[in-house]
């Protein structure tokens, strides 16, 4: 903000409006094109998708949390809430990415403290999830003669283990051989 402040002989204070008004313009305009509302055949598609490229039937995404470091100091009267284990401050940004990597869904409000787990179920992403009004499709078997599975995300082992969410095992590394590859197969 500094740098341009310079450049174009204006105050911080009005460069930092400028760019808040810009970024608000561009995501009014964009976001439907950018993050289209997800309807049931969308889900499909993303699901079709993960089963062509990644061999992963039924999985709807891949949800992960990432700290974004704030340069600055904390946002005012926020005390500790941004302090992350980074021991920086920050605010943790939810995504979920398609079979390509792309971001279909981003949500962008929490604390930087938190973890990858509790950020999502306190999300707005999260809790409509859990409410099952984004149009996920009902389970329904992957093949003829298969079992009827969910449409799930796939998470890390941060992420709460729950009807939409697939995540590693929790104590896979006290199974035997054996029960490993049950896991794996």
């Amino acid at each position: 903000m500094e740098s341009l402040s310079y450049v174009f002989r204006v105050s911080p204070n009005t460069i930092s409006e400028i760019v808040r008004e810009t970024c608000t313009a561009i995501w009014t305009v964009l976001k439907n094109s950018a993050f289209p509302h997800l309807m049931r055949e969308g889900w499909c598609a993303h699901a079709r998708t993960f089963e062509e490229k990644w061999n992963f039937p039924h999985c709807i995404g891949a949800a992960d949390a990432k700290v974004v470091l704030i340069q600055a100091t904390a946002p005012p009267n926020s005390g500790s809430a941004y302090y992350t284990y980074k021991q920086r401050f920050g605010i943790n940004v939810m995504a979920i990415a398609d079979a390509h990597y792309r971001f279909i869904i981003v949500d962008m409000d929490a604390l930087g403290r938190r973890k990858d787990g509790g950020v999502f179920k306190e999300s707005t992403m999260g809790q409509r999830f859990e409410q099952s009004s984004l149009q996920v499709p009902v389970p329904e078997p992957v093949d003829a003669n298969g079992s009827t599975l969910p449409y799930v995300l796939a998470g890390e082992k941060a992420f709460p283990l729950c009807s939409h969410m697939m995540r590693p095992y929790p104590r896979h590394g006290h199974l035997n051989r054996n029960k490993q590859i049950l896991i794996t197969v």
